[in-house]
């Protein structure tokens, strides 16, 4: 599977965006709402993502940066940017806009955590709860990306990158795990770079 990032002039194009799905339940399809993301590559600036969950009245026990927003409800995109390294970022928001940002080798080595690399200022992160479906917003800019993978990455026509999104509430009334590429394993574990699908630059 693949998802084809457009180029956009400005944020308000996020909308009409491709969507790309989060409707694989491997582990349990008692909860699954309707959830998808729409990413794009925002002329001059970067990578663009817009997360979308039609969950009413989303579970939010953290405001803060760093807090562990996969026990509330959750979306998520983890992505292999630099083709060259093996790292890969985790971003991970509730519906208030808190979140975790970090680059790492796997789930139990980080490399990178995003509050912590010097002279980084914070992704400035959107989240809207509608009567409906909640959203959460993001910039990856270029300097961000840089800063995270140790090395610029250039984001031209044709370039073909790795990544996931992903929808979960582990401590949700009904704990749930939503993938857009689906991780194949007996129990639920998103960082599994190895089942990453393509994302490429149109």
């Amino acid at each position: 599977m693949k998802y084809f990032i457009k180029t956009i002039e400005n944020e308000k194009e996020v909308d009409s965006l491709p969507k790309a799905y989060i409707d694989k339940y491997v582990w349990g399809d008692e909860y699954t709402p309707v959830s998808f993301a729409q990413l794009g590559l925002l002329k001059g600036k970067g990578l663009y993502l817009k997360l979308t969950s039609f969950e009413k009245s989303p579970k939010i026990t953290g405001t803060e940066y760093g807090h562990k927003v996969h026990l509330d409800s959750c979306l998520e995109f983890f992505a292999s940017m630099d083709n060259s390294s093996p790292l890969y970022v985790n971003f991970e928001a509730n519906a208030a806009g808190a979140f975790v940002l970090t680059s790492r080798l796997n789930r139990n080595e980080k490399v990178n955590h995003a509050h912590t690399i010097e002279g980084l200022k914070l992704p400035d992160v959107k989240a809207n709860i509608n009567e409906d479906n909640w959203t959460v917003e993001v910039l990856f800019d270029f300097d961000l990306v840089e800063k995270l993978f140790g090395k610029r990455v250039e984001f031209e026509k044709g370039y073909v990158f790795k990544g996931n999104f992903y929808k979960c509430g582990d401590e949700t009334k009904i704990a749930h795990y939503g993938m857009w590429s689906p991780v194949l394993l007996e129990n639920p574990d998103f960082h599994q770079s190895g089942f990453f699908a393509e994302l490429e630059i149109e």
